[in-house]
């Protein structure tokens, strides 16, 4: 209680420190204005009364445009706001839709290549057709910083040389990777002739392929 009588205290000092400044300390100021007006002529009274009237009227004029303005600006953050929320729950709906496929897509990866050897593969292609491949070696592929595959998969690469293979055995070896079903990829590849034939080539491929990480 005596805070709070404290409190009410400086209020209300605070107050009679206004009405002195601007009454003055016993209305002074209050009556000398009243005197004045008195002590007018009709026509001047009328000037001040018309002055006064005006002065209340765009107050008041002002303190309604001021309220309107204030009731459309509210009015437009609240359209705002709606619009934002409903595009962010369309948002919200095609971020769940592209996240359920992207998982079947990991799932997907993650059941076709679990336990894949790369190197006994391409070899078990290669004997198919009876070409001879070298090199197989094989290393990471990173993803790019943006790819939200590199929080679940890991992508590899292996390359393969075929030397002294035919065009028509190289493509069914090619056409043999990516048909496997296993989501391997082929890039980079090279093919260059052999002096003193033009029918067999040294060839170069790049295999890039996924599993889990």
């Amino acid at each position: 209680m005596a805070v709070l009588s404290a409190v009410m205290d400086k209020i209300d000092a605070r107050l009679t420190f206004v009405k002195h400044r601007v009454l003055g300390a016993n209305n002074e100021r209050l009556d000398f204005v009243m005197d004045s007006f008195y002590k007018m002529e009709p026509r001047q009274k009328n000037f001040v009364l018309a002055g006064i009237v005006a002065a209340i009227v765009c107050f008041i004029a002002f303190a309604v445009f001021f309220y309107i303005a204030q009731i459309g600006a509210l009015e437009t953050r609240l359209n705002d706001s709606f619009a934002a929320l409903n595009t962010l729950q369309e948002q919200k709906a095609d971020f769940g839709r592209a996240n359920g496929k992207f998982n079947v897509i990991v799932k997907d990866v993650t059941r076709r290549t679990q336990g894949l050897k790369m190197k006994p593969l391409l070899e078990k292609f290669a004997r198919s057709l009876s070409i001879k491949i070298e090199g197989l070696s094989e290393a990471s592929a990173a993803f790019s910083s943006d790819n939200p595959m590199g929080k679940f998969l890991e992508q590899r690469k292996i390359e393969v040389r075929l030397p002294r293979v035919s065009i028509p055995k190289l493509l069914k070896f090619l056409v043999k990777v990516e048909r496997e079903r296993k989501f391997l990829r082929i890039s980079d590849l090279t093919i260059r002739g052999i002096y003193g034939t033009k029918l067999y080539f040294d060839a170069s491929a790049v295999i890039n392929w996924y599993r889990r990480a």
